[in-house]
């Protein structure tokens, strides 16, 4: 497997992503899994535009990334976004393998509890990276890369 970086951010490929990130890992291509940016022909537009000259973008839905994943032997230098933790853990418990996962920003609407500056969870959003944590999955908080990581494990 050729998965660089998974990365939960609301944002999706936005500056910080498409010049500090994918530059640090070599990204090659940007698989985004959300279900509602799967059902919007708009936003594979703008995200192509958004992406760095030459990497690859492709959006799937989180059954079809779980079916994609399993099936698929992948071999570019990867990066995978998410715009929330309940739609990754759900591709945790469909296959997908990893030990580390950076979470650049999840944006704060009323409702939700600020775990840092830049990273507001609902209910469900914290019980999913607390079940990710117990995975034994190391999970950070890490807008840059050249930031010090906060680990959700200290935070929840």
């Amino acid at each position: 497997m050729a998965i660089e970086l998974i990365r939960i951010d609301d944002r999706l490929i936005h500056g910080q992503v498409a010049t500090q990130w994918m530059k640090k890992y070599e990204i090659e291509q940007v698989l985004v899994i959300s279900d509602v940016a799967a059902k919007d022909p708009l936003q594979l537009t703008i995200l192509e535009i958004a992406a760095p000259s030459g990497v690859r973008v492709m959006i799937y839905d989180v059954a079809e990334f779980i079916e994609v994943y399993n099936s698929v032997d992948i071999k570019r230098k990867t990066l995978l976004l998410f715009t929330n933790p309940i739609e990754l853990l759900a591709c945790l418990k469909g296959g997908l393998k990893t030990e580390f996962i950076n979470i650049g920003g999840i944006k704060y609407t009323p409702g939700k509890k600020k775990v840092t500056r830049s990273v507001s969870v609902t209910e469900d959003e914290e019980a999913a990276l607390k079940e990710i944590v117990a995975m034994g999955i190391e999970v950070e908080i890490r807008m840059m890369p050249v930031e010090k990581p906060l680990f959700v494990k200290n935070l929840l």
